[in-house]
């Protein structure tokens, strides 16, 4: 257990055989208890049963790709603002030629290249797979 008095906040930490013991789960009943009048924030974290590398592995690709994602369709939604704007040009604007979203290929570039890295990691992951055997 770790307390953190200057963000208020109690982190326990469980594995999985204490996470499944009746006696400490009665525990944490009196921990609620002791820090609900404090204003303290309990937060308990139980073990799971995945691979912690391969789910932390997994949301880092999901979220590089998410921003990849974001990024071009940012992108994607300048350029049509800049076509727009170039074949109708507001009277007192002046008509805009270069949108520097557009001219950023990195964007693309990234998403497959990450695409290429999680190709590559599958592929060692069965290498060694197959190499355990």
């Amino acid at each position: 257990m770790t307390v953190r008095d200057d963000r208020k906040l109690v982190e326990i930490w469980l594995t999985n055989a204490e996470k499944n013991d009746p006696k400490i789960q009665e525990g944490l009943k009196d921990i609620y208890d002791k820090y609900r009048n404090t204003k303290y924030t309990v937060a308990v974290f139980q073990s799971g049963k995945g691979d912690l590398y391969e789910n932390t592995r997994d949301l880092l690709l999901y979220n590089r790709r998410r921003m990849a994602r974001k990024e071009v369709e940012a992108a994607r939604a300048a350029a049509k603002a800049a076509a727009d704007t170039e074949s109708h040009p507001a009277a007192d604007s002046p008509a805009v030629t270069t949108v520097e979203a557009v001219k950023k290929p990195s964007v693309l570039a990234r998403l497959e290249e990450y695409k290429k890295e999680d190709r590559a990691r599958s592929g060692k992951k069965a290498k060694a797979a197959e190499m355990s055997l």
